[in-house]
């Protein structure tokens, strides 16, 4: 599984959610105008990691969204889990349809100890972890 547009502005929303203050609902706008994101992508994403019980949403003046505090424990696996389709983190890189140990394509045997240690460290980093990391993006 390699994290593509969708899966880093999920986690850059969540990343930024997990530091509001407690409580505090955020509107896609605010996050998007913040995190530099497109607004319209952004709000599309929202509804998954909604559904998966991580977030608060609530509409109107008041509404926005916000972390819930469970949501600390999930893993960057459970993210990209539910923002890519079933199934992502066993694709073939080249992207071909079969590929397997029965029918490898030319990167599968150099790929899949790759592909495993990166699902293995994904699943290893909490949102907490994530949240607590010192930010080091550009000004």
């Amino acid at each position: 599984m390699l994290m593509n547009r969708s899966g880093q502005y999920a986690l850059q929303a969540l990343i930024y959610l997990s530091r509001q203050p407690p409580g505090k609902r955020v509107m896609v706008r605010e996050m998007a105008d913040s995190l530099n994101l497109p607004m319209h992508y952004l709000a599309k994403l929202m509804h998954p990691l909604s559904r998966a019980g991580w977030l608060d949403a609530q509409r109107g003046k008041h509404g926005g969204y916000r972390l819930l505090d469970s949501a600390l424990d999930i893993t960057l696996l459970d993210i990209l889990r539910e923002i890519h389709r079933p199934g992502a983190d066993e694709e073939c890189l080249l992207g071909l349809k079969s590929c397997g140990d029965d029918d490898a394509c030319v990167l599968h045997c150099q790929w899949r100890p790759v592909r495993n240690e990166l699902v293995a460290r994904f699943g290893d980093q909490t949102l907490r972890q994530l949240a607590q990391a010192p930010d080091r993006t550009p000004a």
